[in-house]
């Protein structure tokens, strides 16, 4: 049956499947990218086609909303010459109606919209998304259409900037993967991170319907976990015995002073095992590793024999999830924690708010909830924000985290010894605060409660100063100069703490953002201009006063300050400079993630030099919403470049890193709709960043390391995801056919990979060797469980490939 559905996934490629069509979606809109690179400037042409299915005539009264590539203008003004009024309302939300409202879309007929916009596409997930429309001006009438984005085709020339793409052809991932070779499974470590020494022993210890789990009272969480652990998993009978000394059956745990705070010892033999660590947390992370030793056996369970010493390279392991752009629902949230906790990760950074969504509970500030995590379609935004990265058409746009929620994911990471950090992204990346407080004042003030109305306003009606953000707002930023900025700092500073200490887990650090705030803010605002009378610089100034009056605020509270990169830079005549003050008083902990250029590289070594502690986040090999790969078909952007997980792997930490406190992925959710789309772009990345943090650089040559980094994956990793129905990346198979041979291979070795000749109707067949074929071959990577890669097509090859 698995191979019959493997062979209707290859054969329905191409297929488009179609709803019964009600009233709404009998109108079609199709979207196509015509051209890259247009008139060779740095602008693509596109068409939105609207096709009028219905059974009457459409008239010209209607607007058609859609949420644009993110980060990319639209040349409104282009669109009258074409006939037609754009409005940009704010981020990527456009409308567009007809200049002549004499026109009507006749049933039958077909209209064709150009847009042009900046910036160049590769991605079939860069087309526009959350179409809908507005009939007769009414809000109430809002349809949903069929939308049917055109696939990216090969006529059409990738670039990135002038840059043409090189594309991931089915060639180039075999050369890639040509040096992978499957290894024997005893040679390769069972757990991941590798410990820094492990040997298996040749006895093990059978668990029975029943074990026996002793250690001291003041590892009672630790027992508990793992008690936990072998009752759901395995159904096991559990005797916890809470109680100081030594053991000869059963499994111990124990702590040990003459440890290292993270250093733990596992030894497990075939009467017992024991742990011992010089903290919970090291304990903790025994467990993590005993749990991986762990074998199926036909009809019992066997506990593989090891002796394990092991202790972490960096201090700081972490994992960034933005829930802002686009939410997260709470499951998946403890979902990632479960994760982060096996491979002992021991930081989650929780990028609570942004422009698009504000997802944390502050009781006292019911608006930043009520207006802050909803996105709906509006023109005033009284009642939600507008629709964002096509959250017309999904459910991920609106959510919030209620105090209860969020205590809740705050116990479960405290139980897998994982702080959280959450973000509060100030003073840019403001949006959703700003209108949620102004729905505020509009509400106060139509009570006459004018004081109260001002208490936590977070923008100056009097600023006229004139900016555009990198997401395309120019109404995102506070204003850093009023006082009832830090009044609303204060109590939500208070309300997260608050939350923190009912959960038994301290606020011990607060990330304020700080990042990509754009050129122009403050500078023509009256409170800042009278607060710096006859001052030049008055931004840096205004910077400089944001950042002393939060500081301080978390100092009152004993609340360490972290911050994005630009937390510790300033600008002087457009040029970036460290401000070594700030790395001198208390400075504050900075991420630093933009290493794209040249500069950016340097930047975290500069940083950690002038004194500032660093977390190195960088996009080239960090952000795991860049694509796997340049492929049309594999979602994500790409500015930083393509992060596979050989690429976060790869990362190196170089000798002038030695001042950095570890590591952190992110991921940045504008194209996160559902926990599919999660659980795709953080696994198996997540692994081999568990790896490099845990361990630091590899000991091994690079791709030699990478060999046996991959196969652990295939051979032991994949199966436990598969086994948490965690729906992770399979990369594609590369391959080429020659002389009629066709030649496969697979990124991670030792996973089944199945094709099946163009024109065939049999079942796909499994790739074991070269084998002869006639024309076109179509192939797909498999799991265990039949679960695949996007398909790919495989075609001859000149004469001249050369493999």
């Amino acid at each position: 049956m698995k191979y019959l559905l493997l062979l209707f996934v290859l054969l329905s490629m191409g297929c488009r499947e179609r709803s019964a069509r009600s009233e709404e979606n009998a109108l079609l809109v199709e979207w196509e990218l015509r051209e890259n690179r247009m008139d060779d400037e740095d602008k693509w042409l596109s068409v939105f086609r609207l096709v009028n299915r219905t059974p009457q005539p459409l008239s010209s009264s209607w607007e058609l909303f859609f949420n644009h590539s993110p980060g990319r203008l639209v040349d409104t003004l282009a669109s009258e010459e074409y006939g037609y009024e754009m409005r940009h309302w704010a981020g990527d939300l456009y409308s567009i109606t007809p200049i002549d409202k004499s026109l009507r879309l006749e049933v039958g007929d077909t209209l064709d919209i150009p847009l042009i916009a900046n910036g160049t596409i590769i991605k079939n997930s860069d087309a526009p998304a959350g179409i809908y429309l507005v009939i007769d001006g009414n809000d109430e009438r809002v349809i949903y259409p069929e939308y049917h984005p055109i696939p990216i085709g090969k006529d059409v020339t990738l670039f990135k900037g002038r840059t043409q793409v090189i594309p991931d052809t089915p060639e180039e991932r075999y050369r890639t993967y040509a040096s992978l070779e499957v290894l024997q499974k005893d040679e390769l470590s069972p757990i991941t991170p590798e410990p820094v020494s492990w040997k298996l022993r040749k006895e093990s210890m059978v668990l029975n319907d029943e074990v026996k789990i002793w250690g001291a009272f003041a590892l009672k969480n630790e027992i508990d976990h793992l008690k936990e652990f072998f009752q759901n998993s395995f159904r096991l009978k559990v005797n916890e015995i809470t109680e100081e000394g030594q053991k000869t059956d059963g499994i111990g745990l124990f702590l040990d002073p003459s440890l290292g705070e993270e250093e733990y010892h596992l030894d497990i033999g075939k009467s017992g095992g024991k742990i011992s660590g010089g903290s919970r947390a090291a304990v903790f992370y025994g467990i993590t590793s005993l749990k991986s030793l762990i074998l199926k056996k036909d009809g019992y369970l066997e506990l593989q024999g090891a002796l394990i010493h092991d202790f972490p390279a960096h201090n700081y392991r972490g994992m960034h999830l933005d829930v802002a752009r686009n939410f997260s629902e709470e499951e998946a949230v403890l979902e990632l924690l479960d994760q982060m906790g096996r491979l002992k990760l021991n930081t989650f950074h929780f990028h609570l708010t942004d422009d698009e969504g504000w997802r944390i509970e502050i009781p006292g500030l019911e608006e930043l909830t009520r207006v802050g995590a909803v996105r709906q379609h509006t023109r005033d935004e009284i009642n939600g924000l507008h629709h964002q990265y096509g959250s017309a058409t999904t459910t991920s746009g609106s959510g919030y985290y209620s105090r209860e929620a969020y205590i809740r994911i705050l116990k479960y990471a405290a139980e897998r010894h994982i702080e959280v950090i959450p973000e509060i992204d100030l003073p840019g990346h403001a949006r959703a605060a700003i209108v949620a407080m102004k729905a505020r004042e509009k509400t106060l003030l139509s009570l006459g409660e004018e004081e109260k109305a001002r208490e936590f306003l977070l923008h100056d009606p009097e600023d006229n100063s004139s900016y555009l953000s990198v997401q395309n707002y120019d109404d995102n930023v506070v204003n850093v100069c009023m006082p009832s900025l830090y009044t609303f700092v204060e109590k939500v500073v208070s309300e997260l703490e608050a939350m923190h200490r009912e959960s038994g887990t301290p606020l011990k650090t607060l990330h304020i953002g700080g990042d990509e705030v754009p050129v122009g803010v403050w500078e023509q605002s009256a409170a800042c201009l009278n607060l710096f009378p006859g001052q030049e610089d008055v931004v840096n100034l205004a910077k400089l006063y944001f950042i002393n009056n939060v500081s301080k605020i978390l100092e009152r509270k004993n609340i360490r300050m972290a911050g994005w990169e630009e937390i510790g830079l300033l600008h002087e005549e457009g040029v970036k400079k460290i401000n070594t003050a700030l790395a001198t008083l208390n400075p504050p902990l900075l991420y630093h993630w933009h290493n794209a250029s040249t500069e950016g590289s340097r930047l975290g070594e500069e940083l950690a030099e002038a004194g500032y502690p660093v977390i190195l986040s960088h996009v080239t090999h960090l952000y795991f919403d860049m694509a796997y790969s340049s492929h049309p078909e594999d979602r994500g952007f790409y500015w930083g470049g393509f992060v596979d997980t050989r690429r976060v792997f790869n990362f190196e930490f170089l000798p002038s890193f030695h001042k950095v406190e570890g590591i952190q992925g992110q991921l940045w959710s504008e194209l996160i709709h559902d926990k599919a789309a999660l659980q795709y772009a953080i696994y198996p990345k997540l692994f081999a960043l568990g790896e490099r943090a845990w361990k630091g650089n590899p000991r091994a040559e690079k791709d030699v390391a990478w060999n046996r980094f991959a196969n652990r994956l295939v051979q032991w990793e994949l199966p436990r995801l598969d086994e948490d129905e965690i729906a992770y990346r399979i990369p594609p198979p590369g391959g080429f056919i020659k002389n009629d041979s066709l030649y496969l291979n697979t990124a991670f070795p030792g996973m089944d990979i199945r094709y099946l000749e163009a024109d065939k109707t049999d079942m796909a067949a499994t790739y074991s060797g070269p084998v002869p074929v006639k024309g076109k071959v179509r192939a797909i990577t498999v799991n265990r469980f039949g679960r695949s890669s996007r398909p790919v097509v495989i075609e001859e090859v000149s004469k001249g490939f050369k493999d």
